[in-house]
């Protein structure tokens, strides 16, 4: 929302227009826009397919501009190019007037594993998932989706695991979009003590002294140290 007046706003509504062929289910989210963070309260109807009215309205004024709410749609797979449309936006009574833009959305349809979206995938995709989890690089967005292989809606080491997994045909060990057996992924945190880090006659730090009942697929963690003498 742009040109937000100074006496803000109290209540909106407006219908929200999708194809049913490329999307389905939408729900809201109000985690960081000026619905959730002004307190107001939010509803949706999704009984129409292909339209979601939304309502909200609070004690205190929206009177900045920002995101003023956000949908979240799952997608049925189709490629193509798509337009999500507004219509009947209301603020207040209906004075200012609201403007609304519709949006175009072009649809890929996701290739599992594929980080680098090249439409096959290679060791060099886990390689690049790995790089990604640790903040070396930065996926493109489509590279993202294919890259969260189990799901989690994170990109970890574990994924890159996963990934290098498909790609030599070995078994996937949980759910995946490539098949598995588990109903999600595990997560362990591990408390490691200061005996399991010693440093080898070559300078390099062996982890040792590591101990789990779960089989142990991928493994990542920060390693600080005080006065900076930890170089590269």
């Amino acid at each position: 929302m742009q040109n937000t007046p100074s006496q803000g706003y109290i209540s909106y509504q407006l219908e929200v227009l999708y194809d049913t062929t490329y999307f389905r289910a939408p729900g809201l989210v109000n985690t960081g826009t000026l619905t959730g963070s002004n307190g107001w309260s939010a509803l949706a109807n999704t009984l129409t397919p292909g339209v979601i009215r939304v309502g909200a309205f609070g004690a205190g004024n929206i009177s900045s501009d920002g995101d003023l709410i956000k949908l979240k749609f799952a997608l049925t797979g189709r490629e193509g190019s798509s337009q999500i449309k507004l219509r009947n936006f209301v603020v207040n009574s209906g004075n200012p007037v609201v403007q609304t833009v519709n949006g175009n959305f072009t649809l890929i349809a996701r290739v599992c594993g594929d980080a680098n979206v090249d439409g096959s995938v290679f060791a060099e995709d886990a390689s690049l998932t790995l790089q990604h989890s640790i903040g070396i690089i930065t996926l493109t967005p489509q590279g993202i989706v294919n890259a969260d292989v189990d799901g989690s809606g994170n990109i970890t080491s574990f994924d890159a695991a996963l990934i290098l997994r498909s790609v030599l045909g070995l078994p996937q060990p949980v759910n995946t979009c490539f098949g598995g057996s588990l109903a999600k992924s595990p997560s362990m945190a591990l408390d490691l003590e200061e005996s399991s880090f010693r440093m080898t006659s070559g300078n390099g730090l062996l982890l040792s002294n590591v101990a789990s009942s779960e089989k142990i697929y991928a493994m990542e963690f920060d390693i600080t140290s005080e006065d900076g003498i930890i170089s590269n």
